[in-house]
């Protein structure tokens, strides 16, 4: 009697050890994928936060508020106590929010699918935004303000 494995063993241990190679990996690049989406979601997610936090902060200060449209505000504020109010604009142009200052366009943000703005006078001015995530995936954010030195 000889002593070995046969060809048939060899086969089978080779199939199951592929088997659980290929499942490891899979379960391995699931976790991945999820941890990089959820690092990406979450930058995209601070940066819109910031861009409302300094909208939300010149607002605070804000004279002669004006929505020209559900997607266009205008807005006066004197960041330089000198009496001169400076003309700030938020927009939607396209799919980019935009924010206008001295003339000079910045765009803020891409990949916006909805931009609003409602309320002002004694109400408080809301913003709803909502962007579409760098993995496609819809994130939605809303933040009011009352707009102190514009009310009447």
């Amino acid at each position: 009697m000889k002593k070995g494995f046969t060809l048939i063993e060899l086969v089978m241990v080779t199939a199951l050890v592929g088997i659980v190679a290929i499942t490891t990996f899979n379960v391995l690049d699931l976790g991945l994928r999820a941890w990089r989406r959820g690092d990406t979601q979450s930058e995209a997610r601070q940066e819109v936060r910031g861009i409302l936090q300094q909208w939300s902060r010149e607002l605070k200060i804000a004279r002669s508020l004006v929505i020209v449209s559900p997607t266009h505000i205008t807005f006066g504020i004197d960041e330089i106590p000198d009496g001169i109010d400076e003309t700030i604009e938020y927009q939607l142009s396209g799919s980019n929010f935009q924010k206008i200052r001295n003339s000079t366009t910045y765009n803020l943000l891409s990949r916006v699918t909805s931009l609003s703005f409602t309320g002002g006078g004694i109400n408080p001015l809301t913003i709803a935004l909502t962007v579409t995530g760098p993995e496609g995936d819809v994130l939605n954010f809303e933040t009011s303000t009352l707009v102190r030195d514009a009310l009447p």
